[in-house]
């Protein structure tokens, strides 16, 4: 409980004189009550958000349709519900790389355009005209989580590496490009 005065002194405190019979049990049973429910208040403000959700998580995932793997470390699945969160639906460098950097990633995207006559410079490279469905991820390292006490649950993995960002631009993306990731390690 992090208040440092426990209900049951409060309600105390509310009494300015001493009264006799069950009136100090009673106060006694209040408080512990008022102490119970303030806990699971404090639980239910950490529950609201995707990044510190515990018995809501799977509320969250349901909420954004996403079917974790029965092997998913909880740090893995708040990860992907926080990117689902962010997700505007607006797809765009700025937006792409604001999720990866909320994932923990610093990228960079380079989107590629075909040689137009009219448009293209001398210098610029000759492309064919498909290449402009095509972009590259730089920068990407590969996700690792351990199990870290306090934030792991039972039956989480020890250590586990997944292609989370890459998973999450093949959804985000649109379906006519391509993407090619380029990882850094």
């Amino acid at each position: 409980m992090s208040q440092q005065l426990k209900h049951e002194d409060a309600l105390r405190s509310l009494t300015p004189i001493k009264i006799g019979g069950d009136h100090a049990n009673a106060l006694a049973v209040r408080g512990k009550h008022l102490d119970e429910v303030w806990a699971l208040v404090e639980q239910l403000l950490l529950e609201m958000f995707p990044d510190t959700a515990n018995e809501f998580l799977s509320d969250w995932e349901r909420i954004y349709n996403l079917i974790p793997d029965q092997d998913d470390p909880i740090a893995l699945r708040r990860d992907k519900v926080k990117a689902a969160f962010n997700k505007s639906g607006e797809v765009n460098i700025p937006h792409l790389t604001a999720i990866a950097k909320a994932l923990g990633h610093e990228i960079t995207i380079e989107n590629y355009f075909p040689f137009v006559a009219g448009h293209a410079q001398a210098g610029d490279e000759v492309a064919d005209a498909d290449i402009g469905f095509i972009w590259t991820v730089r920068g990407v390292t590969q996700d690792g989580y351990a199990f870290i006490a306090g934030e792991a649950q039972a039956g989480d993995r020890l250590g586990s590496f997944s292609s989370s960002l890459e998973e999450l631009f093949d959804k985000l993306k649109p379906e006519h490009t391509e993407v090619v990731f380029v990882y850094d390690y």
